[in-house]
């Protein structure tokens, strides 16, 4: 159909579209396993950050600790 500026307009309609037929009973898998590996992955994933930034910090934070303690050590070192 022309509109009155000379362009055309196309209409798809996917109501005329036939949803694809699957049997579940032949399905390899469970319909919602592919989702529950996906989320139990995910939180896996972020318990592994997590597990792994907790320990770059304590790592940080004993190190600073080390030097502290060391330091005071040397001073208390040289005074003797």
């Amino acid at each position: 159909m022309e509109n009155s500026t000379g362009t055309y307009e196309w209409e798809y309609y996917y109501d005329y579209i036939e949803p694809v037929i699957v049997d579940e009973s032949k399905l390899k898998y469970h319909k919602y396993s592919v989702i529950i590996i996906f989320w139990i992955s995910l939180s896996g994933l972020v318990g592994f950050l997590f597990l792994t930034l907790n320990l770059m910090s304590h790592m940080v934070s004993n190190k600073c600790l080390f030097e502290t303690f060391f330091s005071s050590w040397v001073t208390l070192v040289q005074m003797i």
